[in-house]
């Protein structure tokens, strides 16, 4: 059964999503919700538990 959740940011919560500034949304294999976020990383969301994990690497660019 598909179901459509809303999900925000919470700066005090680490199991919140790491932005609500989401840019693309995708499925894997096992079903599992893959989240992209401008500038916070990726976030994977378990279809069964609901949890999040976030993956964010954060760059530093320097323009000259």
């Amino acid at each position: 059964m598909n179901r459509l959740s809303y999900l925000s940011h919470a700066e005090a919560n680490t199991n919140s999503i790491s932005s609500d500034n989401i840019k693309a949304i995708t499925f894997d294999a096992a079903g599992n919700a893959l989240v992209g976020t401008f500038n916070a990383g990726l976030n994977v969301i378990d279809h069964k538990t609901g949890a999040i994990k976030n993956t964010c690497i954060t760059r530093r660019i320097l323009f000259l």
